[in-house]
């Protein structure tokens, strides 16, 4: 009986498998793999009931949310004043003699993104630095900010009439259209 024990002892470990308990007849016996299994074994796995319990209080930590939501109120200011204060996110356009420099302004008067040809990654890649193709070049690498800042929607109401006729306002704003930025927001939901 002993070299009966023996050689299947030998050829278990040789299969890379410990036997462990061998005993008499009236034994139980156990055998444990050393080789990783594909199986799960009932020990393995965790109770995950409370993973599954919410959380009666939250606390929304995201100042946007409601803005994006389109349920935040937006500030009208008075009826007189000019340009009106009714957005969330205003896109500007500045330019000067030297430079072009676009922006993404927050009704609180931050500016939350923004891109000019003063920058050197935007300069290199440019011949002059206040032409229509600036124009159009900083309205791309505003318009691929605005989306990473996750600003989908702009207002461009609030800017001066006679500079909507502008080839290179059109033209920054095509660029920010092209870019994926919609050039109106969305209506504030009321209920």
């Amino acid at each position: 009986m002993s070299r009966v024990k023996m050689a299947l002892r030998r050829s278990i470990l040789q299969l890379g498998i410990t036997a462990r308990g061998f005993g008499g007849p009236g034994q139980v016996s156990r055998i444990s793999s050393n080789i990783p299994s594909s199986t799960h074994s009932v020990e393995d796995e965790v109770d995950t009931a409370e993973n599954d319990i919410v959380a009666p209080d939250f606390t929304n930590r995201n100042p946007r949310n409601l803005e994006q939501l389109a349920v935040a109120r937006k500030e009208r200011g008075w009826h007189t004043t000019w340009p009106t204060h009714e957005y969330w996110n205003r896109l500007r356009l500045e330019r000067t003699q030297r430079h072009v420099e676009g922006y993404v302004e927050h009704w609180s008067g931050h500016i939350v993104v923004s891109a000019s040809t003063k920058e050197w990654a935007i300069k290199k890649y440019l011949h002059k630095t206040s032409g229509v193709t600036a124009c159009r070049n900083v309205g791309r690498v505003l318009a691929q900010r605005c989306l990473e800042a996750g600003i989908n929607f702009v207002d461009v109401r609030a800017t001066i009439p006679w500079q909507k006729r502008s080839s290179s306002v059109r033209i920054f704003q095509n660029s920010m259209t092209e870019g994926g930025v919609e050039l109106q927001e969305l209506r504030r939901i009321y209920e």
